[in-house]
């Protein structure tokens, strides 16, 4: 349990989470935007789409870099979720009594009690997308920061669900992610010439590729589903 918060953090969480309760309107609208997958990650996965069967000059540029930025959130979000479990645990701020946040009405109390606040896995994934798309089309990845921004992490602050502090350190992992990752990914494809393979095998691949988007936009809910099921199975069988 945190005790303390840096000035900064406190003083951009009350700002922000000060909005709550204000409107039940609002909170209803926010609460329903942060567990949407079709305003969350929906756009971001058609923008990918988009761009890959863009102009044909120009999807054979940016292909390597699509299919590179897709591998990367992979990555991403193993990652972010491997560090809130290795992490020291921090709770998040509507499960932190001190801080006396505005909590609306719609919000279940007792959403992700217990889970590690820091850093947010949503961040992590979401800035991943922005700046590899950024490194993809300049437009393109200023408009997924402008939603990672306004439709991923502005409501996580403003329901309790994560400290700013949470969405920066999740932020500057995933652009580390990004820029370490998506130019050497797209650089390997290209000088092996495998995305003209692939699209020469599309009815093999473009599945694939439909299955990671689809698991991407829902932060890999059913993946993660999947995973727990399979252990359990497989504890209670041992045992």
């Amino acid at each position: 349990m945190i005790e303390t918060l840096a000035g900064w953090d406190l003083t951009v969480y009350s700002a922000v989470n000060g909005l709550a309760t204000r409107s039940g309107a609002a909170d209803e609208f926010v609460e329903g935007l942060s567990g949407s997958h079709l305003a969350k990650g929906v756009p971001v996965m058609m923008l990918f789409w988009g761009l890959w069967f863009a102009d044909e000059r120009v999807g054979r540029a940016t292909r390597p870099k699509l299919l590179a930025v897709l591998a990367t959130t992979l990555v991403a979000i193993g990652l972010g979720r491997l560090l809130t479990a290795v992490l020291p645990f921090r709770s998040r701020p509507l499960h932190t009594p001190w801080l006396e946040s505005n909590l609306p009405a719609v919000l279940d109390p007792d959403t992700l009690d217990g889970w590690n606040s820091m850093p947010s896995d949503h961040a992590v994934l979401f800035f991943t997308l922005a700046v590899g798309f950024w490194l993809v089309n300049r437009w393109a990845g200023l408009a997924v920061l402008l939603h990672t921004l306004l439709v991923i992490s502005l409501p996580r602050v403003y329901l309790g669900l994560h400290f700013p502090s949470d969405i920066l350190v999740g932020g500057i992992l995933g652009a580390i992610i990004a820029l370490a990752m998506v130019p050497r990914i797209a650089g390997f494809l290209d000088r092996r010439a495998l995305v003209d393979r692939l699209v020469d095998h599309g009815y093999i691949w473009y599945p694939v590729m439909f299955l990671i988007t689809y698991e991407s936009a829902t932060l890999f809910v059913g993946t993660r589903n999947a995973g727990r099921t399979l252990v359990h199975i497989t504890v209670a069988y041992a045992s």
